[in-house]
């Protein structure tokens, strides 16, 4: 296990059997957003599970011991709520819950090389790399999510689509008609949609922040609104590619490109070698790549660099001169200076 978990803003429930911290707060916040967390399974190849049962929430929560996550971090109002959750574990992980309201789930997976595979009511849909997923879950439907992989970092905004309304003041017609029609439609949906450069932002300065003390529900108030509002603001966006000279063979290249990329984030991939195995010149794969991503390879590539330098920083003890080497960087400042443009802060302030 590396790490325990860190309690944001929240106070956990401590399992007494396995010393789990469990975020008992992520029930109490999904319920104010309409939605009842069944259980919870972090499970190992060659473990079984203990498992835990909370009267004060009603949820059974299966975990394997000595298998913890390293962060749970929950806020909601009357309506609107996130959710962060980053586990680290040798198996997979699965959360099951049952919507009580018409419920609208914004979700981003930050470990692009983890597959998460989303069930709504019996409706399977397979997931991967950096995308945003717009989730509708009628009443009463079932949502469970499940990933495959040795990490799952995620990030979700959760609407209880009446409720908000009602507490915001905010009109239906307010809001962008992709994400109305999905309402409209009443029944199990999942959409996908590039993540903007401005909603990249919000959530990895979210992500880098540590507890706040008392301020941190001021905090989390102003950070969901702030990027519920962009990821509302990235629907009214047109289709970047609706006028686009280019082919359904042309971005299907494209999307190889930013698999391999997502796949390898310390390999040496130069343009002309990704431009050459997506069988397009080096300015048409730029000018594609950015119309999809909304942002250019050598930004997304340093977005992997940064959160795989992050990573190592609070994973392993690698030192910081190490961790730079093994990213390729040729000399420790270069990587500080790059570490301290992204994040905000110096590589070696993630150990204090």
């Amino acid at each position: 296990m590396m790490g325990g978990v860190r309690a944001i803003g929240r106070d956990l429930a401590r399992h007494p059997a396995t010393g789990f911290d469990f975020g008992e707060r992520f029930a109490v916040d999904l319920s104010k957003i309409g939605m009842n967390l069944h259980k919870w399974e972090l499970l190992s190849p060659d473990q079984g599970a203990c498992h835990f049962e909370d009267a004060a929430i009603g949820s059974q929560v299966d975990l394997v011991a000595g298998l913890m996550p390293k962060r749970l971090v929950s806020w909601a109002d009357v309506g609107l709520g996130m959710f962060v959750t980053d586990v680290w574990h040798p198996g997979g992980t699965a959360i099951y819950t049952e919507a009580r309201s018409d419920v609208l789930a914004f979700e981003i997976g930050f470990d692009c090389n983890a597959e998460r595979q989303y069930n709504i009511d019996n409706n399977m849909v397979e997931m991967s790399g950096l995308v945003l997923s717009l989730i509708s879950i009628p009443k009463g439907a079932v949502f469970d999510v499940s990933t495959h992989g040795n990490h799952y970092k995620s990030f979700a905004i959760v609407v209880d689509i009446d409720a908000f309304m009602k507490q915001s003041g905010m009109r239906f017609l307010d809001i962008p008609p992709d994400v109305r029609s999905v309402v409209e439609e009443g029944r199990p949906c999942l959409k996908k949609s590039f993540i903007s450069a401005p909603i990249r932002r919000a959530t990895e300065d979210l992500l880098a922040h540590e507890y706040l003390g008392p301020i941190s529900d001021q905090y989390y108030h102003g950070k969901c609104r702030e990027i519920f509002a962009l990821i509302l603001a990235n629907f009214c966006r047109k289709d970047p590619l609706a006028n686009s000279p280019f082919s359904a063979k042309d971005v299907q290249k494209v999307e190889e490109v930013h698999s391999l990329l997502t796949a390898n984030p310390t390999a040496e991939l130069r343009v002309e070698n990704l431009a050459r195995r997506a069988a397009m010149n080096r300015t048409k794969l730029r000018s594609l790549f950015k119309q999809i991503y909304g942002t250019t390879i050598s930004e997304y590539r340093t977005f992997l660099l940064m959160k795989k330098a992050e990573e190592m920083l609070r994973q392993t003890e690698m030192s910081v001169a190490e961790i730079s080497y093994s990213l390729g960087y040729s000399d420790v400042s270069g990587f500080a200076v790059a570490f301290k443009k992204f994040f905000g802060h110096r590589p070696s302030s993630v150990r204090h």
